[in-house]
């Protein structure tokens, strides 16, 4: 389940709707974040962000399969990483990156987030 924002308005439109999410409630520090690269990073018309609310497993294949995009249709820069430091929730990491799809020269910023146990797990697989 993902949430794809465009401009200022659909953000406002999040920040009223975020207390009914339940377990799902966007930490505010994400929404200022959210709101940072929209004002900041987008350049074109066509770039959005898609704000994934359930915690990703694993990092690239998931968030291509919720988006549903090809890999070969998309470049992911090399650390290109950004971690949203969130206090409140102790139990998952918030990150945010850029995916460039190429066919429609157009950037989708992907923010998200990860369980910790998730992340040492992925960390035992790739020692």
């Amino acid at each position: 389940m993902h949430i794809k924002i465009h401009n200022q308005y659909q953000i406002e439109l999040l920040k009223a709707i975020n207390p009914i999410f339940g377990k799902y409630k966007i930490p505010g520090k994400v929404i200022y974040e959210v709101e940072r690269i929209l004002r900041y990073k987008r350049k074109t018309s066509n770039d959005y962000i898609a704000l994934i609310i359930r915690p990703i497993k694993n990092d690239t294949t998931d968030i291509l399969m919720e988006l549903g995009i090809y890999e070969p249709e998309v470049e992911i820069p090399d650390n290109n990483f950004h971690k949203i430091s969130v206090k409140k929730k102790k139990n998952r990491n918030w990150v945010w990156f850029d995916i460039l799809v190429l066919n429609g020269k157009y950037t989708i910023f992907v923010v998200y987030s990860m369980r910790k146990k998730d992340l040492y797990r992925k960390k035992k697989i790739w020692r």
